[in-house]
């Protein structure tokens, strides 16, 4: 069952967290990690970073746990899917207090850039 890391497809014009975050306190083990790109204007690139959290103050410890990059243009019906599965990332927090994942747009270049993204477990 898919869980939520960016509440829903989220669209943004500019750097910076995406709404949403996952709590992965309770969890045991961590499923595929999936970003799926709904649209990107043409001529941006953007990269992405899937980040991980224990600390009680949230993300003030901000780790990358996956970076992903992408060029537009991607119209919505053509979405690309890109993941990465968690034993690929030994070092992802989770399963303990004040664990979470949240995505944060690192760069987002182009003319009046737009992207829409959904991050989400799998």
């Amino acid at each position: 069952m898919p869980n939520d890391i960016t509440t829903g497809a989220q669209t943004v014009t500019a750097a910076g967290a995406v709404t949403g975050t996952l709590s992965t306190a309770a969890l045991t083990s961590l499923p595929t990690i999936k970003l799926d790109i709904g649209g990107l204007t043409a001529g941006a690139t953007a990269r992405i970073a899937i980040e991980d959290t224990a600390s009680s103050t949230a993300f003030s410890d901000a780790q990358a746990a996956a970076v992903f990059d992408v060029e537009g243009q991607i119209v919505a019906g053509d979405d690309v899917e890109l993941s990465v599965t968690a034993d690929l990332i030994p070092s992802l927090r989770y399963g303990a207090a004040n664990n979470a994942l949240r995505a944060n747009v690192l760069r987002l270049t182009g003319s009046s850039p737009s992207l829409t993204l959904h991050a989400y477990t799998d």
